[in-house]
């Protein structure tokens, strides 16, 4: 299952930049598990989630 609100989806394709990056880390705490991340860059060099898992 993976999380993308409509607002990520219409900030990707109005002005983002063709770059998307992945990352994950495992959560060690009483919750075990992982967490993935896809985000794009935009104009500013700043980054911007897009979905989540």
């Amino acid at each position: 299952m993976y999380i993308c609100f409509k607002a990520m989806k219409l900030g990707f394709k109005s002005g983002l930049r063709p770059l998307i990056g992945l990352d994950g880390t495992f959560l060690k705490g009483k919750t075990k598990g992982q967490v993935l991340c896809a985000v794009g860059q935009d104009s500013n060099n700043s980054f911007y989630p897009l979905a989540w898992a």
